[in-house]
């Protein structure tokens, strides 16, 4: 699975703010079928998203957003971002929640 956080904290990545509390999307990993970043597809999926991106938010792509399926990326520094490029988590942010 991958996952995307929205929450009302975000006031300059207007892609993952949401006025209702937090949310979660939650995506299976088939949906990113033939979509790695090796292939044309994927290339052209990126592109696309990113420059929708870049127009919407006011701020530029976060560092950690990478390419599913590359080895050197790890996909949760992905699930929540902070709202700028200036900030990075070194471990899962919520890794010390507890029930």
């Amino acid at each position: 699975m991958f996952v995307v956080a929205r929450t009302p904290a975000y006031e300059r990545r207007h892609s993952r703010y949401t006025p209702h509390g937090l949310e979660l999307t939650v995506q299976p990993r088939w949906v990113f079928d033939g979509l790695g970043g090796d292939t044309e597809a994927g290339q052209r999926a990126r592109r696309i998203i990113r420059e929708q991106l870049a127009d919407y938010d006011d701020v530029p792509r976060h560092p950690d957003i990478g390419d599913y399926g590359d080895p050197d990326v790890h996909e949760w520094e992905q699930y929540v971002l902070p709202d700028s490029n200036d900030e990075r988590f070194d471990e899962f942010p919520v890794s010390d929640w507890t029930a």
